[in-house]
């Protein structure tokens, strides 16, 4: 927990209005022995003297306690590479109690328990197997009150997909139909409407920025979409094929192996399982050849960023601060996992081309 610094700041506060300690002794109905104790440290005023104390410099009583509740943007960005960094290096019961703490210290800080949360998840694979659920669990359980809690509509739709997610890893697929429900909205754009309103007023260029911004993530999330039904298409070749023909389309078309290559992993590891599925082995090893070539290729550090098409987007990320990457090593190690310990490829174990695949991988590190 911080430090109580309210002798600190009376000190600076009384010097900052030009009044000696008698004389704030005396309007406060105590003796200056106290008022000196209290800027010593080694006492603290009563709590009923707080507010008196605290209309008295014509301030809050945080402001006079020190307290700060929030962490800013840069702040939680520094702590969680922080917490990156440890869980690779120092023994995980240890790095998890601290992160426990930091959330006891800042309670109502929500966009940092958010954070710490898809921590947890991020790093829950190198958790003991024996705490492994109980990680993710208590991370499900900081989304819960983040969604139940915060005042800020994002970070709550945030959460609720962090919630899924976590629900998802602890193999409830029940609670999460239950917390979906069984009907699917309609989809409105309010991005879309946001930018009409901003041509109206005269601002084309933030009308192009948040049409940009909302086009990038609307193509994320249908390539994620198409990712889930390639995968769903496993009973029928014909569909599988026109599928992946569409997504494989949509990927060049927007160079996603440059603008976020992380997806087309996520696509070339789906199509390859499914592929090895259908007995199309050297297909099958072919996607895996184009997955080894990009884990190689010159793609790090993974952040967002733009292009030359989505041109604006880097002014995005940067306003909203995200995103807060695992360690690059980790992320490499998950790559060559995703091969190596995939079991829809224990069937290619003895195949030599795939050995040449891992092989490469592995040097990489």
């Amino acid at each position: 927990m911080k430090e109580i610094n309210i002798g600190k700041t009376i000190t600076i506060l009384r010097k900052e209005k030009g009044i000696s300690q008698d004389v704030l002794a005396d309007f406060l109905g105590v003796s200056k022995a106290a008022v000196s104790k209290w800027e010593t440290g080694q006492s603290y005023p009563d709590i009923t003297l707080l507010p008196k104390i605290s209309t008295y410099f014509n301030t809050t009583v945080d402001t006079l306690l020190d307290y700060k509740p929030q962490m800013t943007k840069e702040e939680i960005r520094v702590l969680y590479e922080g917490f990156t960094e440890r869980f690779t290096k120092e023994p995980f019961d240890k790095v998890y109690e601290d992160a426990q703490a930091v959330i006891k210290e800042y309670y109502s800080c929500y966009q940092l328990i958010l954070q710490i949360g898809a921590l947890y998840l991020n790093y829950s694979n190198i958790a003991d197997a024996d705490i492994k659920d109980k990680v993710i669990s208590e991370a499900n359980k900081q989304f819960i009150r983040v969604k139940n809690e915060s005042n800020d509509v994002d970070l709550v739709k945030q959460a609720q997909s962090l919630e899924v997610t976590s629900l998802l890893m602890l193999n409830k697929p029940n609670e999460i139909i239950e917390l979906l429900g069984d009907s699917i909205p309609m989809l409105i754009s309010s991005e879309t409407l946001r930018a009409s309103a901003y041509m109206m007023v005269g601002k084309p260029e933030k009308a192009k920025y948040v049409t940009q911004v909302a086009s990038y993530q609307y193509l994320l999330a249908l390539t994620e979409q198409l990712i889930a039904y390639l995968s769903f298409c496993t009973d029928d070749i014909e569909v599988f094929t026109e599928v992946y023909n569409r997504v494989s389309n949509l990927t060049e078309s927007f160079h996603l192996e440059k603008l976020h290559p992380t997806i087309l992993m996520n696509v070339q590891l789906v199509a390859a399982q499914c592929w090895l599925g259908f007995g199309e082995e050297e297909q099958t090893l072919d996607i895996l050849e184009q997955y080894t070539d990009l884990v190689l290729s010159d793609i790090y550090p993974l952040t967002l960023h733009g292009d030359e098409f989505f041109n604006m987007l880097n002014t995005w990320v940067d306003e909203i601060g995200y995103p807060f990457p695992r360690d690059q090593r980790s992320v490499r190690l998950s790559m060559i996992d995703g091969i190596e310990k995939n079991p829809a490829f224990a069937g290619l174990e003895y195949n030599n081309r795939f050995q040449t695949l891992l092989t490469r991988l592995k040097k990489s590190m």
